[in-house]
C-alpha cells in the first residue's frame, strides 16, 4: 500500500481491531447482524468493510479498476436533490458532483490511478456510475442507504441521497485498499447497505491543544472513512483547576480560542499558537461537507471562558468558588 495516507492506513489498521462491532445495534428487529448467506458455496462472500454491509448477495468473479475506469454522474442528480437539504442543517449541501471530485482524489491517492469525472447516463464498461432514486425503487430505505452492484460491466450505486451515494464510495475505497495485493480486483455482487443509527458523531477538542488546519482535514477524511455524519468542533477551553476559597492566578494558565476576528477589538483573543480566520473556517466546513458530514462548532461559555476573563477578570466569578474562567453572567457588561 505504498500510495496510501497516513491517515488512511491507520483506518485499515483500526477496521482490522475493531471490525467486530460494527452495526451493534439495528433499529429495527428486520435487519440482521450475520452477513447474509449466499446462493451457493461458490458465490463472493461478504466483503470485509466498517461499518459492515447490511445485505449482500455475491455472484461469481471479479470487477477489476483499471485506467480506462471512469466515474460516471447522472446529470439528472448531479447538482443534488431537495432531499439533500432535508438531511443535513449545513447550508449549500455537498451534491454528487462534489462527493465525486472527493472519491477522486481518494483514488488517486490509494491506487495512484486519476481517474476521469464525467456527467453522463451512459456509463461504459468499466465504470464507476453515481446515480440517486433509490428510493423510488426501495422505500424501506434510510435517507443515506443505497445499492451497490458490481458485475463484469463495472460499477453502479445508487443511493437515496448525496450523501449516501458518498457512503457507498467509502465502501468501494475500503474494499479496494484491502485488495492492494491482488490487483485492486472486487468480488462481483449486490449490496443494500444503510446506517442503524441517524447521527453518528465525533466530537474534537481543538482548544486545549493547538491543531493545524491540515490536521482537521486528515481527521475529516478518517471520520467520514467510517461514515460519521456528524463532526463536533470544541473551539475554545482551558485547563481545570478545583481550588477552594482560593483564587488562582488564573492570567498564567494556557487557553485556547481558535476564530480569528477581522475586528480589531476581538482580535485579541485569538490564540498565538494557533488560531483560523474566516476563510479558514469556510474552506474547513466546506471540506467536510464535501466528507459526508456536518460539522457543529462550539464555543464553549459561560464556564471555559479564561480565553475572555483573562482579558476581563472583572467579567469573571469572583466569590469562594474561585473560578477565575466562569463568566458571570450577573455582571451586565
Amino acid at each position: 500500500m505504498k500510495r496510501v495516507s497516513i491517515v488512511l492506513l491507520a483506518a485499515i489498521v483500526a477496521a482490522s481491531v475493531t471490525g467486530t462491532i460494527a452495526n451493534p445495534i439495528p433499529n429495527s428487529g428486520q435487519v440482521s447482524l450475520q452477513p447474509s448467506k449466499t446462493s451457493c458455496s461458490c458465490a463472493n462472500p461478504t466483503p470485509f468493510v466498517i461499518p459492515s454491509l447490511q445485505e449482500w448477495k455475491g455472484s461469481k468473479g471479479d470487477w477489476r479498476l483499471c485506467k480506462a475506469t471512469r466515474i460516471v454522474i447522472d446529470p439528472a442528480y448531479a447538482n443534488g436533490i431537495p432531499a439533500d437539504s432535508k438531511n443535513t442543517f449545513m447550508a449549500n449541501p455537498a451534491n454528487l458532483q462534489q462527493y465525486a471530485a472527493s472519491f477522486q482524489l481518494d483514488i488517486k491517492q490509494v491506487t495512484g490511478l486519476d481517474l476521469q469525472v464525467v456527467i453522463s447516463n451512459k456509463p461504459q464498461k468499466d465504470d464507476i456510475y453515481l446515480t440517486l432514486g433509490a428510493a423510488a425503487k426501495d422505500s424501506s430505505l434510510d435517507n443515506e442507504g443505497y445499492i451497490l452492484d458490481i458485475d463484469n460491466k463495472g460499477i453502479a450505486i445508487q443511493a437515496v441521497t448525496s450523501r449516501g451515494a458518498f457512503w457507498g464510495t467509502r465502501t468501494l475505497l475500503q474494499m479496494l485498499i484491502l485488495a492492494d495485493e491482488n490487483g485492486y480486483a472486487l468480488p462481483q455482487g449486490h449490496a443494500r447497505d444503510f446506517p442503524n443509527y441517524g447521527e453518528r458523531k465525533f466530537m474534537q477538542d481543538i482548544a486545549r491543544k493547538p491543531i493545524p488546519m491540515s490536521d482537521l482535514k486528515e481527521y475529516a477524511t478518517l471520520t467520514s472513512f467510517y461514515k460519521f455524519n456528524t463532526l463536533h468542533v470544541h473551539l475554545n477551553d482551558n485547563p481545570g483547576l478545583q481550588v477552594k476559597d482560593l483564587m488562582p492566578d488564573w492570567a498564567t494558565k494556557y487557553s485556547g480560542f481558535r476564530l480569528k476576528s477581522e475586528n480589531p477589538a476581538f482580535a485579541k483573543y485569538a490564540s498565538n499558537d494557533t488560531a483560523y480566520t474566516k476563510q479558514d473556517m469556510r474552506s474547513y466546513q466546506d471540506f467536510v461537507k464535501a466528507r459526508g458530514m456536518d460539522m457543529i462548532p462550539e464555543i464553549d461559555t459561560p464556564a471555559h471562558s479564561l480565553c475572555f476573563t483573562k482579558f476581563h477578570p472583572e467579567w469573571s466569578i469572583q466569590n469562594g468558588t474561585a473560578r477565575g474562567d466562569w463568566l458571570d453572567l450577573g455582571n451586565q457588561e
